[in-house]
This record gives structure tokens, sequence and C-alpha cells, in this order.
């Protein structure tokens, strides 16, 4: 990876506190990898996760120019979109499978070189849906080089996990790097920030105080609405591609805290939009609705 793409993959955004301690996301993946490196190069390591980022749609199309990359835009079983296998990678595979020497397989082609890693990228690819969705894995996507093929799919506006994983072997540490879908991410995130919720309501069953520790315990779904714009049916059956759609000058900035209760979606809190940290932010101006937390303390 060129020392330019690094440095702009380093400067992206970082990646969510909710991402970053879904445990058993991790877990998994770090066991998954390590059963791949005792298939592919015969030594069953703890890969390092040395990068995790969270980049635009540009930069991955950056990525796909460099490497040797396998790309899945079909693949819904585990939200993996690319699969980027370094050269120093590449190479210690190639002279392995083939019982050649490194340094000499390093002048073949592309082409050639890819064809041998195809299967070993397809079995770590099918490892990870088999470990994130089990029998409901995704069948096998046809992978292309070719990132002009998937231009469309992986959009500038879009944003990806990208994993950077380090592989510790004998006579070198190779490198591989991952691509998931960020919204695919974020919902497993959900899913299994609601199953962890589910889990403590069970441990509360048997203490007289368990409806009010289970309640503030769930999980919430809470947006921040900059606008609500208002039209007919048939205005929005009109909608096109490219249409501007005005919003309130005077609102711009400001947010409305929203959450979804048992009651139907209820403005909490009011605040203004901005940035912390290099993302994007919401300051509560205003205090949590009484009456909000007054439903919560009577329970």
């Amino acid at each position: 990876m060129s020392d330019v793409l690094l440095k702009k993959i380093r400067s992206a955004t970082g990646v969510p506190q909710h991402v970053l301690q879904m445990q058993a996301f991790w877990d998994g993946l770090r066991s998954v990898c390590s059963d791949w490196s005792l298939e592919a190069f015969g030594v069953e390591t703890r890969p390092l996760f040395d990068m995790r980022r969270v980049i635009s749609g540009k930069a991955a199309l950056d990525m796909l120019r460099t490497g040797t990359n396998f790309v899945f835009p079909s693949d819904h079983g585990s939200g993996l979109a690319v699969l980027l296998l370094e050269d120093d990678c590449v190479l210690e595979y190639a002279a392995l499978r083939l019982q050649e020497d490194a340094e000499t397989l390093g002048e073949s082609s592309k082409l050639f070189l890819r064809l041998i890693c195809e299967d070993a990228a397809q079995s770590l690819r099918k490892r990870i849906s088999l470990s994130f969705q089990g029998d409901r894995a995704a069948s096998l996507a046809a992978s292309t080089d070719d990132y002009r093929a998937v231009a469309g799919l992986l959009a500038p506006s879009s944003r990806y996990l990208l994993v950077s994983a380090r592989f510790p072997l004998p006579s070198k540490s190779v490198r591989l790097s991952l691509l998931f879908f960020l919204d695919d991410i974020l919902k497993l995130a959900r899913r299994q920030s609601n199953a962890a919720a589910d889990q403590r309501a069970k441990a509360y069953l048997q203490t007289p105080d368990s409806l009010r520790k289970s309640v503030k315990s769930s999980v919430i779904v809470m947006d921040a609405v900059l606008d609500r714009l208002s039209m007919s049916i048939g205005e929005c059956s009109r909608l096109k591609e490219g249409q501007i759609l005005p919003l309130n000058v005077e609102r711009i900035g400001a947010v409305s805290l929203t959450a979804d209760t048992i009651s139907g979606y209820q403005t909490i809190s009011r605040g203004a939009i901005g940035t912390f940290r290099q993302n994007r932010a919401v300051r509560l101006t205003t205090p949590v609705s009484a009456a909000f937390l007054a439903n919560i303390g009577e329970l």
C-alpha cells in the first residue's frame, strides 16, 4: 500500500465506539482469520488487527488499484465487500502452494498470482460468512479485480469499515485488508446490543425490580432530525434524482433529538449539529424532556 494512500486512510474518521465494543464480532473475526492462516500457510497464528478505520467509497476504490483484490458485491451474509491481499501475502501463499521461491514468483504476472490465490480468498470469505450468519451464509459471489466494474457499487458517498490484519509467520509477517459495508456492521452491532439486553433481562427475572432494570437496559433508536418537509403523495411520486428540496434556513444547524418509544416517536431534546473528534456530532442545547424522564422514573 502506497504511503500516500496509507496517509489518506489514517486520516479517515474513527470507528464508532459501539462497533469497537462488539467483542463477539472481533473475537469471531480473529478466530476465523487464525483458522484460515493454518489452511493457507500451514501455521495457526493469531492475527493482529493493526488498523481499523471507517473510509469513504472513494478511498475504497483507491485501494482496489493496489495489491491483489477480490470484490464481493453480492455478499449479504457477512457484510464483506472486498478482500485485499498485499503483495507479501500473495507471494508467500503462492510460494507455499507451488513449492517455488517467493523472489522468483515476484516476476510473475498479476493475473497468474491472482488465480493462484483465488481459492484462498474465497475460503476466507466463506469462513467469515459462516461465522456470522451460520447456515444463512450467502452463496459464493463472483469476484473481480477490475475496480471499474464495481465503481457503481463502491459509491463515493458510501462508507466502509477497513480492518487491516497482520499475520506473523515464521519467515516474515504478511498482511491483508478486509472492507466491510459499514451499514451491515452497524446493523450487526444493533442486533448484538439487543441480544445482550435480552440476556440481561432474563438475568433480572428473579429479582423484585426485574422490569425496571430490564427496561432501563433495553435499547431504543434515537434520530437527530434537521428538518421535516411536507408534500403531497403526488409530489412525492414525481421526485427525481438530482432534485433539490430546500430546507428551512432558520433551522439549519438546529436539530431535534427523537426516540422511538412504546408511545411512538417523541422529541426528547434539541441540539446543534457540529463536529467532534472528526465525527459529525450533535450537542444538546436543551434538557431532556421532563415528561420523558418522568415516565422512566415511574418504572
